[in-house]
């Protein structure tokens, strides 16, 4: 695609560009190593290196679910009462 824009403002704009994806990058790390490793697992490259990313909780227990604690009653009756 052909640039719209001459070179002062190419450059201005790319500057811009640069700046805000840093401040992005810094406030939201663990946020753009998920993306960067959603995008490398569609794409079929390496996965970026970096801090492992925080596991996921689980589905939370419903209150007729069995307690998770393994007391064999029900959360509402046990741990979430």
């Amino acid at each position: 695609a052909a640039r719209r824009m001459c070179s002062a403002h190419w450059a201005g704009a790319s500057a811009i560009t640069a700046r805000r994806i840093a401040r992005a990058r810094a406030s939201d790390p663990v946020g753009w190593r998920a993306l960067g490793k959603g995008s490398a697992r569609t794409t079929g490259q390496p996965e970026p290196a970096g801090d492992p990313v925080p596991q996921r909780r689980g589905a939370p227990v419903g209150r007729n679910d069995s307690c998770p604690c393994g007391s064999g009653r029900k959360h509402k009756r046990c741990c979430g009462a």
